[in-house]
C-alpha cells in the first residue's frame, strides 16, 4: 500500500516538471519573437545640419545618414536661417551620397531643391531612401556670408528587408 501514494507523488512531481518545462520555453519563444519583431518596426530619427554662409563659394554641408544595416526613409526636409520665418538668400539642393566632395555632388543623387528659403519639403513613402554609407547632403548655392543656415528634417529607420519595410512603409 506504501507504493500508492509514492507513484502518485512520482506523477504529480513529473506531470508538474513537464508543464513548467512547457511554459518556460513558451515564455523564451515568446520573448524571441517580440525581440524579432521589435527590430522589424522602424523607428524615427530627426535629422539635421547646418553651416555659416562663406565669403564666396558654395556652402556644403551633411546632415546625417543611416547606421551600417539601416536605412532611411525620408519624409520631411527643411532648411532655413536661424529664424525659420525669415527669407534668407540662395537655393538649396539636397543629395543622398557616400561623399560630400563638391565633384561628387552631382546629379544621379539630387533628390530635391529648395528655390526660395525658408522652405518645407514632404515626401512619399520609399520616395527617398538613403542606405547605409550615404549621408544627405545640403548644397547651398549663393548663400549670404555671415549667415547661418540650418536643415532639420525626419526619417524613418528601417531594416534592409523590404517585406519588412513595406508593412510599416507610411
Amino acid at each position: 500500500m506504501s507504493d500508492g501514494p509514492e507513484i502518485e507523488g512520482g506523477f504529480e512531481f513529473q506531470l508538474k516538471a513537464a508543464i513548467k518545462a512547457g511554459l518556460d520555453g513558451f515564455a523564451e519563444r515568446e520573448d524571441a519573437r517580440r525581440e524579432h519583431q521589435d527590430r522589424l518596426i522602424p523607428t524615427d530619427h530627426h535629422v539635421q545640419g547646418g553651416g555659416v554662409g562663406p565669403a564666396s563659394g558654395d556652402l556644403i554641408f551633411a546632415c546625417g545618414g543611416p547606421p551600417l544595416g539601416k536605412s532611411w526613409v525620408l519624409r520631411r526636409l527643411s532648411i532655413s536661417g536661424t529664424d525659420p520665418t525669415a527669407v534668407i538668400a540662395g537655393k538649396a539642393y539636397f543629395f543622398a551620397s557616400s561623399a560630400g566632395d563638391t565633384d561628387q555632388l552631382i546629379a544621379s543623387g539630387w533628390f530635391a531643391l529648395a528655390a526660395t528659403l525658408p522652405s518645407v519639403s514632404y515626401f512619399t513613402s520609399r520616395q527617398v531612401v538613403v542606405q547605409a554609407g550615404q549621408q544627405i547632403w545640403c548644397r547651398v548655392t549663393s548663400p549670404t556670408s555671415g549667415t547661418a543656415y540650418v536643415v532639420s528634417g525626419q526619417v524613418v529607420s528601417e531594416i534592409a528587408d523590404e517585406r519588412a519595410a513595406a508593412r510599416y512603409s507610411l
